[in-house]
């Protein structure tokens, strides 16, 4: 089971490919919701999503149907990210963000779902454990 994981910015974004509590692969770039402001809407924020997801498959020899879920936190839960969500309070538990994700289906780059979380870790590890966490929650 492979997730990807969008870490997005005001100003850059990476994308992780995450197994088995684990980050295979990780790619960056310089956009984030800073180009949506400026563009006046979202499209070039999903276009250096989709992209950056796309290199991941790419550089991994995968195909889309081994990546069971994508996550994504930070701003792009902003007006100018992917959807606006509710920020979570602290105390934050690994409950309390599972509990949080806001699921959007994204027709246009992805055409499919999307898990959305408000909070944004600074520390990847930690944050990729609490992610992976999810995925095998939703499995089982």
């Amino acid at each position: 089971m492979y997730c990807v994981y969008f870490d997005s910015g005001t100003t850059n974004t990476r994308a992780y490919l995450i197994k088995d509590a684990k980050i295979l692969d990780m790619v960056k770039s310089s956009v984030g919701s800073k180009d949506s402001s400026i563009a006046g809407g979202n499209l070039v924020l999903l276009e250096g999503l989709k992209k950056l997801y796309d290199e991941l498959l790419h550089r991994n020899s995968m195909d889309e149907s081994q990546i069971v879920d994508i996550y994504a936190s930070g701003i792009v839960t902003s007006p100018f990210g992917i959807k606006e969500v509710p920020h979570v309070s602290t105390p934050v538990s690994q409950k309390k963000i599972f509990d949080s994700i806001y699921i959007h289906h994204e027709a246009l780059f992805f055409n499919r779902e999307i898990k959305i979380n408000r909070r944004r870790s600074e520390n990847i590890e930690s944050h990729h454990f609490e992610i992976n966490l999810q995925c095998r929650l939703k499995l089982y």
